[in-house]
């Protein structure tokens, strides 16, 4: 078995490509039909240029509608290889070789390298066409039994991690635990892992992180406790720092949340155990946070769903507060005229919360976004910035003056007949693009809802519903 990776699939696909993949490259180039905007090729291809700066150079990682446009295209290059290795080499598929591909990874089947090699010189030239290629450095090739690297490394960690885990809950004959430094030994053991198969950090990683949450999330809070004073939080945080992504940070998070929680205990024990995860929470929060704006690049959308997802652990708040500021100078550090990430900013505004001591952060990130919004040329056509304010205008933790700001710019870009003071009063709290998870609570940011002074036939509808339709007809202006 043969496995070949389609290098930066999603990064490097050319949308015009896929009018090439469905009416043929000929017929997309032709003078007279390659701007016509009734297909469907060409509607999907402009749709994903507006959502990526009008680039042609790549598509967006992670909508389901991108899976779509590349298998559009992929499965075209299945098609023609298929043919070509049955009209060049005379090979059948199905019978002296098998193919299957999982979107950008293809596994090749044959008795005969040389089958295996012929079929990928056929698949290397017809993604050539559309202007894709082989990874080389992720091309392996497997014998029977079809073990790979990957799995004897995942196998030699799960079997080793128990053993040290189970160390780690060893006491002495006094009663008293065994000294163990889980962060030490189990970081250096996957490393060792890693390194002896050949693997890279990022294959491994989140398999050797679940193998440590399932096991200590089964034990009881005596044992748990255990784990806590042996590192187990500090060894979660340096597996996270060793690989920054957004699933790994998602993981770290749910096991610092499932590890405090343990229903099956009486309330003592179970207050111990959760005011003992948070200090050690606290404690590594500041540390995983500078290590990852210490990157180049910085992980800026992985950072951000790391703070929505610790922003409900009230440990980090108290000890840890500093964290926010840091994202918040780092993001406005790389923001400019014409740039300012919608992610970050909604992200540290809702880890803030409406608690006092981000009070100064909060105007200041409110004020870089009012400057951000006022003085760029392009925001009233792009996307972003209707999205930024549309969630800006909802933001239960912001002054309601600043609500009424980004509601009017709505308001502008549109040119609706209804009153700012209106939306920003009754669609507070409400949801937009982002869920502030505070629908109903108490306004108390600057006064009450009631002077708001609006008639009937000055705002006849649901505001909510109202300011949907303004960001609708927003984003179809900027799609246009």
């Amino acid at each position: 078995m043969r496995r070949l990776d389609i290098q930066g699939c999603f990064s490097n696909i050319y949308t015009h490509t896929i009018s090439w993949a469905i009416r043929g490259k000929a017929e997309a180039k032709d003078p007279d039909a390659r701007n016509a905007w009734y297909t469907v090729d060409s509607a999907f291809d402009r749709i994903w240029r507006s959502v990526n700066h009008n680039e042609t150079h790549g598509i967006l990682i992670g909508p389901e509608a991108s899976r779509i446009f590349a298998e559009l295209i992929l499965q075209e290059v299945d098609a023609i290889a298929e043919k070509a290795i049955l009209e060049k080499h005379g090979l059948s598929h199905g019978r002296e070789f098998e193919v299957r591909r999982y979107v950008d990874d293809y596994f090749l089947f044959a008795n005969e390298n040389s089958v295996c090699d012929r079929v990928e010189e056929r698949i290397r030239r017809c993604l050539a066409i559309y202007k894709l290629q082989i990874n080389e450095s992720k091309t392996d090739q497997y014998e029977k039994p079809f073990t790979s690297k990957l799995s004897s490394a995942k196998r030699m960690i799960s079997r080793s991690f128990q053993e040290i885990l189970d160390r780690a809950l060893e006491r002495r004959e006094d009663g008293v635990p065994r000294r163990i430094n889980l962060e030490r030994d189990l970081l250096s053991q996957f490393k060792m892992v890693v390194s002896q198969f050949d693997c890279r950090y990022e294959e491994c990683t989140g398999y050797a992180f679940t193998v440590i949450a399932d096991f200590a999330t089964r034990l009881p809070v005596r044992s748990r406790i255990q784990l806590l004073d042996a590192g187990v939080i500090a060894l979660a945080a340096r597996f996270l720092e060793l690989d920054f992504r957004y699933s790994i940070a998602i993981r770290v998070t749910r096991f610092f949340l499932e590890l405090s929680s343990q229903p099956q205990a009486d309330q003592a024990a179970a207050t111990e155990l959760k005011r003992r995860v948070d200090s050690h929470v606290a404690t590594e929060f500041i540390s995983i946070v500078s290590n990852a704006l210490g990157r180049s690049p910085v992980p800026g959308q992985e950072l951000a769903s790391f703070l929505v997802a610790t922003a409900s652990i009230d440990s980090i708040h108290r000890s840890a507060s500093s964290a926010a500021k840091l994202v918040w100078d780092w993001c406005a550090d790389e923001a400019s005229e014409d740039k300012l990430d919608y992610f970050s900013v909604i992200s540290i505004l809702y880890f803030c919360g409406n608690r006092t001591q981000y009070d100064n952060l909060r105007i200041d990130i409110i004020a870089s976004c009012r400057h951000f919004l006022e003085a760029s040329r392009t925001s009233h056509q792009r996307a972003d910035s209707a999205m930024l304010c549309a969630d800006l205008a909802t933001c239960p933790f912001i002054r309601r003056s600043d609500r009424e700001f980004f509601a009017g710019l709505l308001k502008s870009w549109t040119q609706a007949s209804v009153s700012k003071r209106k939306i920003a009063a009754d669609a507070w709290g409400t949801n937009m693009f982002f869920d502030w998870g505070l629908r109903g609570y108490p306004d108390s940011s600057d006064g009450t809802n009631d002077d708001v002074d609006v008639t009937d036939s000055e705002f006849s509808s649901d505001s909510e519903s109202t300011l949907f339709y303004m960001v609708e007809k927003k984003l179809l202006v900027c799609y246009e």
